[in-house]
Parts: C-alpha cells; structure tokens; sequence
C-alpha cells in the first residue's frame, strides 16, 4: 500500500510536469510558437521529463516503510524539476489553438504542486510514510486526472492539425 502510494504520488507529479510544462523546452524569445513547433517542444520535454523521473525512481521503490526523510527529499527533488518546467513554461507564448489548454494546464499545476508541498509540510512529525500519506487530500491527487484530460486533449488538438504526437497521456 505504502510503495503505491509512494507510486501514484510521483506519477502524478510526473504527469503534471509533462501536461503543465508543455512546450517549456527553452525560451521562445516572447514570439508566438506555431503548431508544430510546440509540439515539437512538447515531444521533447516528454523525453527530457521521463528520464529526470526514471532517475528518481530506483531511490522511491527502495524507501522504507518509516523513510519519511527520505521520501520528503525524494518528493521534494522532484517538485524541484517541476519548478524548473514551469518557470521555463511561464517563458513562452503558445499558438491560440492551445493557450487556453496550455494555460488550464499550468493553473492544474500549480494547485497541485501548493497542495502537494502543503501536505508534504503537513506531515511534520509522521513515523511512517503511510502516516504521512493520511493527510494528503485526495483532492490534490484528482488534480492528476485532471492534468490527464489536459494532455489528451492537446494530443487531439495535435491530431485535428495532421501533427503525429504521443504525450504518454495515461502511461505515468
């Protein structure tokens, strides 16, 4: 159960940075990306994101049950590279036919990342890391589905302009 946890937490988090730092590959200099090249862009932070997470998960399959140091630095390290997208995103001028999902995006990110911190700064004296889960709202982890519906749907947008891209929508 705990592993689990520990599992959905950091694939929701995972999923989040690949939907809410769509296209955050690198600074648009403030110009309007067209189509292609932000999913261009998008396709590339997929790999970049799915390799900073892989890096991370050997150290959260091998936490122990009463861990909780080290599953909070572990989280923590991984909200750090959802910082990183999400400043990089704040950076960039998507096409009209995605800002408004690319701005929902970003919204779902960041109230998914403050009610993440808070819970991981709720946990406070939690022995285990289950204790620590038991504060954590289950409204934050809806937010992953919703960020879910987010990705799909720029996958569709993709798809109506002939552009062939595969976001990993519902693989994390």
């Amino acid at each position: 159960m705990m592993r689990e946890r520990i599992r959905m937490a950091a694939a929701g988090i995972a999923v989040l940075a690949l939907v809410a730092g769509a296209a955050a590959c690198g600074d648009d200099g403030g110009k309007t990306l067209t189509l292609e090249e932000y999913f261009r862009k998008v396709a590339a932070l997929d790999v970049e994101q799915q390799a900073a997470t892989d890096k991370l998960d050997p150290a959260f399959e091998q936490l122990e049950p009463d861990d909780v140091e080290g599953a909070r630095d572990l989280f923590d390290q991984q909200l750090d590279v959802l910082d990183d997208f999400v400043e990089e995103l704040d950076k960039l001028n998507p096409p009209e036919e995605v800002k408004e999902t690319h701005d929902e995006a970003l919204a779902l990110f960041r109230e998914f990342r403050a009610a993440f911190g808070d819970a991981l700064d709720q946990a406070g004296d939690a022995e285990t890391i289950d204790d620590m889960f038991a504060g954590f709202d289950e409204a934050a982890f809806a937010k992953i589905e919703q960020a879910n519906e987010k990705c799909r749907e720029l996958e569709q947008i993709a798809a109506d302009n002939d552009i062939e891209v595969n976001l990993d929508c519902d693989d994390q």
